[in-house]
């Protein structure tokens, strides 16, 4: 029974505190009228840049090198850009590369000739300078 009062005495109370606010939206409909003044806005498109503070990391280092030493003569990437399997990266000035490949191809000749001449056997004019 006290249970039955105290939550009848509540929804009397939640009741009058209702009512209450009603006759307050009646006295503000009283009150005097304030001109405002309405502008539209418009939609505009700003860029937007963050700027953070912190560490970056990386998942996978890559070394690339090149399988011969020598100058660098043209890069043709830049820092952080992509790059797809077999683009350039860099080319090598080929100046030294060739002098080294055309050298290695004389070596290649004299090497040969002596290989012929010890197969061949010494000539008439070799054996006649030998005694």
């Amino acid at each position: 029974m006290k249970k039955i009062k105290i939550n009848l005495l509540i929804f009397f109370l939640m009741l009058m505190v209702g009512c209450s606010q009603v006759t307050k939206d009646k006295s503000l409909k009283n009150e005097e009228k304030k001109l405002i003044r309405v502008i539209e806005t418009e939609e505009v498109n700003l860029p937007v840049t963050l700027n953070y503070k912190g560490f970056v990391s990386y998942e996978d280092l890559k070394k690339y090198s090149f399988k011969l030493s020598g100058m660098i003569k043209k890069i043709y990437v830049t820092e952080g850009q992509y790059v797809k399997k077999g683009d350039p990266l860099a080319k090598l000035d080929d100046k030294d590369i060739n002098y080294g490949l055309n050298v290695a191809k004389l070596q290649l000749d004299a090497a040969k000739a002596q290989y012929d001449k010890a197969i061949k056997g010494a000539t008439k004019q070799e054996k006649i300078k030998l005694r």
